[in-house]
């Protein structure tokens, strides 16, 4: 039997648009059930027959061969990377590193993707051990507690919930660097950001309209337009725009 992990569950799993479009063990595998089996890194071993009996026991209409679909499903959909060493099959999540805080680690037990993170040894604590996005640089684990936000890390799959192409939370801040988010609560986070006065509530609500009438690319499309035009009524052009008409051209500022 495969070492579970208690692990954090965001309360944007009980609304995000696309996985509400899953079948629920489904949903429960992807956001409870993997980040239970994944190690500080991530990754977990590619093994389906072992988590038949890991995570869903007592469910005998959920066999191995239905987690092994699952499996390929996410792994079509970006959710998952699969990578091989020495013969043996793993695993990485790339949403992981968004919701989990883990403020101490010790050094991995499985190998890990070396295309997408890199594992150095802490430079003052050689008994602690951080992790950083092979791409970016940027470091991904350990998160303090005091920092939970999750604006620096990367997206290592631009198909994790997918990305809101060109959104820049720190464009918008005036920084200059660009952020990746990848579901809608990242989209919400940017709007609110934007604009503060409209609520978040509002935002989620607008966000959830967009992605069940018009798909990921209406909530894309839209989230993009009205950070770029900044108009005087945000909600109103974000629905505009996510419905597929032509906004207004937003007034000379």
């Amino acid at each position: 039997m495969t070492e579970r992990h208690d692990r954090v569950i965001r309360a944007t799993f009980w609304s995000d648009g696309e996985l509400l479009t899953w079948p629920l063990d489904k949903r429960v595998f992807y956001a409870l059930g993997l980040p239970a089996l994944c190690e500080w890194t991530g990754c977990l071993v590619d093994d389906p027959a072992s988590w038949k009996w890991d995570l869903f026991p007592a469910d005998t209409h959920v066999t191995a061969e239905t987690l092994s679909g699952w499996r390929d499903e996410l792994l079509a959909d970006g959710k998952l990377i699969a990578y091989s060493v020495q013969d043996h099959r793993y695993l990485y999540l790339p949403a992981f590193h968004r919701y989990q805080q883990l403020p101490n680690v010790g050094r991995p037990r499985l190998p890990w993707p070396t295309d997408h993170l890199e594992v150095r040894r802490h430079s003052t604590d050689s008994r602690k051990w951080e992790i950083y996005d092979t791409h970016t640089g940027v470091r991904i684990q350990p998160r303090s507690p005091k920092n939970d936000s999750t604006d620096d890390l990367p997206c290592d799959s631009p198909t994790v919930g997918q990305s809101l192409r060109g959104s820049s939370r720190g464009s918008v801040k005036g920084e200059g660097r660009a952020t990746h988010p990848t579901e809608i609560g990242d989209a919400v986070a940017l709007l609110v950001e934007a604009f503060p006065k409209s609520g978040k509530e509002k935002w989620r609500l607008a966000a959830q309209v967009a992605l069940s009438e018009g798909g990921l690319a209406a909530l894309e499309k839209a989230t993009n337009a009205t950070i770029q035009a900044h108009p005087s009524h945000p909600l109103d052009y974000f629905r505009v725009v996510a419905s597929g008409s032509r906004p207004p051209a937003p007034p000379n500022r």
